[in-house]
């Protein structure tokens, strides 16, 4: 039997405090996942400092580029019952290069949460064929474009032009 869990959370706050009380509560060989580091969460798990903070400047040049068009596109290319789905994004920096509205999921407002209901709205509509048809374009999309050995390579080739000696 699996004892894996996923908890997603908002705040941070509200995992530090999770993971703290189950600590407390006995609970070990704990692991946690973050896309930001989390020195209290390190701290509270017994990590040493990570090898991970040496490349958190490259990530944030590099992800202040890329928005949140990373985790979209693993989203179409995960697992579990996400992959080949259409989305709903918002019109951000990343976001929208992943989405063609209409095409394969729906962009929206940033933080307009009538825009949101009413692509929900929009999607439930949109008949099931038509929904499947987007799922296929997505999923074609990230494949192309943001496979994770593309993306990997491209992150490689800054780093070594920012890091070449003249």
């Amino acid at each position: 039997m699996s004892t894996n869990v996923m908890g997603i959370f908002q705040f941070e706050d509200e995992f530090i405090g999770a993971l703290r009380r189950l600590k407390e509560s006995g609970f070990d060989g704990l692991t946690a996942m973050s896309p930001i580091p989390l020195h209290e969460a390190e701290h509270i798990l017994g990590f040493d400092k990570s090898p991970v903070r040496r490349f958190t400047l490259a990530g944030t040049l590099l992800g202040a580029a890329g928005g949140f068009a990373l985790s979209v596109a693993t989203a179409l290319t995960f697992i579990l019952p996400t992959s080949g789905r259409p989305i709903i994004t918002t019109d951000n920096v990343g976001c929208r290069d992943v989405v063609v509205d209409g095409e394969n999921g729906f962009m929206i407002k940033t933080r307009d949460s009538g825009d949101l209901e009413r692509a929900m709205a929009r999607f439930l509509d949109t008949p099931e064929d038509v929904r499947s048809a987007m799922g296929q374009a997505a999923r074609k999309k990230a494949e192309n474009e943001f496979d994770e050995k593309l993306v990997l390579q491209s992150y490689m080739d800054a780093i070594n032009q920012e890091t070449k000696v003249s």
